[in-house]
């Protein structure tokens, strides 16, 4: 374990070509909107940046848009320099439960250390533009996350298996299929929709079928408020004019979030 001292000593500089970020470290984005704070009024040498040696330089561990900041101003950097060995792995630790860190920056982080499991994701993501990290995430668990699920993301432990990768490629089939048939009016792609479309598939239905019947009855496709709605219209579209209907929604209740197609 990192014994890190209590009271560590904060240094300070104006060469501002001593710093480098890490790769790993999702974009610094706001660092104009701190500017504008610290014109204000500068606080910076009572929150100094965390950095790491690396090969004569210092690494940001902490603090991108604040240094981005200063340089501008032209102010000194107050920063605290770290272990040795500490690195990305306290970068992580300190970002782990920031709300401003999305799950796409967490897919980025681990994707730049090497996680062979989040470059599926990435890769899935490529090929499905419209989707989002947490659409992934919804596809494969059926929708309702597992409790804890966004933390196991975030701590680099998340597994997407063929199967996960398969139902997403299918969903993705099916909103294709919508967007390419349906009234340009009533199709709008939302999470509510993605998620109706993997609930109805987790229940039984038969992409080819959904897929075909979207296509013969476009016009009964209309915008909906959530996503029980969504699924009801989508089952409403599968049974049309069929003879042996199917009551997708009484059996979406004792689904596991297991796949069954």
């Amino acid at each position: 374990m990192y014994q890190i001292s209590l009271n560590p000593i904060i240094f300070s500089t104006s060469n501002y070509n001593l710093f480098k970020f890490f790769e790993a470290n999702r974009p610094p984005l706001h660092w104009k909107k701190i500017m504008q704070s610290i014109e204000k009024k500068d606080l910076t040498k009572y929150v100094p940046i965390l950095v790491v040696g690396i090969k004569g330089f210092f690494y940001i561990v902490d603090g991108q848009n604040r240094f981005l900041a200063c340089k501008e101003l032209g102010l000194p950097i107050y920063y605290i320099e770290l272990p040795n060995g500490c690195g990305e792995d306290i970068m992580h630790m300190l970002n782990i439960d920031r709300r401003n860190w999305t799950l796409e920056n967490y897919l980025n982080y681990w994707v730049t250390l090497g996680k062979e499991e989040y470059k599926k994701v990435q890769s899935i993501l490529s090929e499905c533009i419209n989707f989002s990290v947490g659409d992934v995430l919804n596809i494969w668990q059926n929708n309702t996350r597992r409790a804890g699920s966004d933390d196991v993301f975030k701590k680099g432990l998340y597994s997407l298996p063929q199967k996960g990768i398969n139902k997403i490629r299918i969903v993705y089939a099916v909103l294709n299929a919508i967007e390419q048939s349906v009234d340009k009016t009533e199709y709008k792609p939302q999470k509510a929709l993605v998620s109706a479309i993997s609930s109805l598939l987790v229940c039984g239905a038969n992409p080819n079928v959904l897929i075909s019947r979207i296509k013969s009855y476009p016009h009964l496709f209309k915008k909906q408020a959530d996503q029980p709605h969504y699924f009801a219209m989508l089952e409403h579209i599968y049974n049309y004019r069929t003879r042996d209907k199917i009551a997708f929604k009484y059996r979406l209740g004792k689904q596991n979030g297991e796949t069954h197609y």
